[in-house]
């Protein structure tokens, strides 16, 4: 998928990186593996709503898993 790099200043192909990153949920730090959508020549990270969906709802569930919640798909 191309997208504009306003780093680079030319529309660029993209790529998918897997990071770790740390969610404030509830007060409490969660680490999650988040998949971030990044410029495949310089590196800047580009927003992608359904990647940053996907991360949120990993670092929800990782809450609740450890404080023995039942998960959405539990219920």
């Amino acid at each position: 998928m191309k997208r504009y790099c306003g780093e680079c200043g030319k529309e660029v192909e993209t790529r998918i990186i897997t990071k770790n990153e740390v969610y404030d949920v509830c007060g409490e730090a969660i680490e999650v593996e988040a998949q971030v959508l990044v410029c495949a020549e310089c590196g800047e990270e580009f927003y992608s709503e359904e990647l940053d969906n996907a991360t949120l709802v990993r670092a929800y569930n990782g809450y609740r898993r450890k404080h023995k919640l039942l998960l959405p798909e539990e219920i």
